[in-house]
Formats: C-alpha cells, sequence, structure tokens
C-alpha cells in the first residue's frame, strides 16, 4: 500500500467519524474506527508491523503490534455489535446497501484469463501460508 491510499482510507474514516480517531483513546468510537483502518490494512496485506509503521510514519502516531493484533482479532465483535463499525466498513470497502456485490479478488480474478488462475492460486497460497506462519509465531511469542 502506498502512502496515498492509506491517507485516502484515513482521510475518509477521519471524515465520517467526525474526530481524529488516531488520538489515544479508548472510547468504543476512537477503538471501533482504529480497528476499521486496522481492517482495511490488512485486507490491502499488510500485517501488524508494517501497519504499525505507515500509521508512525504518516501520521507520527505510534500503535503497538500486539494493540493492532488484539483489534484485529476482535474485529467481528466490533463488527457484530456496533453499527457505527459496519457503517464504516462498508463504505470504505465498496459494499452497496450493506450486502458486498463481489469480494475485491474475485473482480480481479475474473478479469485474468482463465489459464492463469492456477498461477495465482499458487501466489494466494503462498501469501496465505506467510500470515498463517506469521499467525502461529504472534501466538507462540504472545500466548507462551
Amino acid at each position: 500500500m502506498d502512502n496515498k491510499e492509506y491517507k485516502r482510507i484515513v482521510s475518509k474514516i477521519r471524515e465520517m467519524c467526525g474526530f481524529d480517531f488516531l488520538d489515544k483513546r479508548k472510547t468504543n468510537n476512537y477503538v471501533e474506527a482504529r480497528a476499521v483502518l486496522y481492517k482495511m490494512l490488512e485486507m490491502d496485506r499488510l500485517n501488524t508491523q508494517e501497519i504499525s509503521n505507515i500509521i508512525l510514519k504518516n501520521d507520527k502516531k505510534f500503535f503497538n503490534r500486539t494493540t493492532i493484533r488484539h483489534s484485529l482479532l476482535n474485529f467481528e465483535v466490533y463488527y457484530t455489535s456496533s453499527e457505527f463499525v459496519r457503517k464504516l466498513y462498508h463504505t470504505l470497502d465498496g459494499y452497496d446497501n450493506l450486502e458486498r456485490k463481489r469480494t475485491k479478488l474475485e473482480s480481479l480474478i475474473s478479469e485474468v484469463d482463465i489459464d492463469k488462475h492456477q498461477e495465482l492460486f499458487v501466489l494466494v497460497k503462498e501469501r496465505v501460508d506467510i500470515w498463517k506462519r506469521a499467525i502461529d509465531q504472534d501466538k507462540k511469542y504472545f500466548f507462551n
């Protein structure tokens, strides 16, 4: 993800929230808005360290990997229980009337010749394996 895309997402969240959600407040709206940002960045293939780095670089705010990981692990809870989170997330992720028509990945794959699908599968599988190893490493480090 480039800085321009990051700034677009942060700007959109700030605009929708009406407050600077990167302030280190622990009220629900601040925590949930940051969770949406983390989720959007994670969906763009950034790991927790990269998320921390891009926020620090662009906004001069430091959030450690554990805080980001905790927020990502709780995203489903925030999403399920908070209309605020659903509205932010759906708006940023291109949902239409709160229903997803197609995932971004499905859209991209549909544009590629079917003969290349196996090659894409291999690339995606490699990335998923990397994420799984990172998650396992985090679990070993934080929970043992």
